[in-house]
């Protein structure tokens, strides 16, 4: 029987990979792009996380480079 306290950073398989101690590690400008994303957007977190990372995937950038433009207001993600 495990008597420890589960840890508020472990990870929920049905919330997929962005969940956890693993978006922690994001840098704090992709949170915060993620957060932009998903008002403007009125999506999840995870649905914004993941509009940014195909952004970069389609336009051959990197994901920090993307978050940048988004904080910085160069950069609107639109739905699709």
């Amino acid at each position: 029987m495990n008597t420890e306290p589960e840890s508020q950073f472990e990870a929920d398989p049905e919330a997929g990979a962005e969940s956890g101690f693993e978006q922690a590690l994001l840098p704090a400008q992709i949170h915060q792009a993620a957060g932009m994303v998903a008002v403007h957007l009125d999506t999840t977190i995870q649905d914004a996380y993941h509009r940014l990372e195909s952004y970069a995937r389609s336009s051959g950038r990197d994901l920090d480079d993307i978050a940048s433009d988004v904080v910085g207001r160069r950069l609107r993600i639109e739905s699709p």
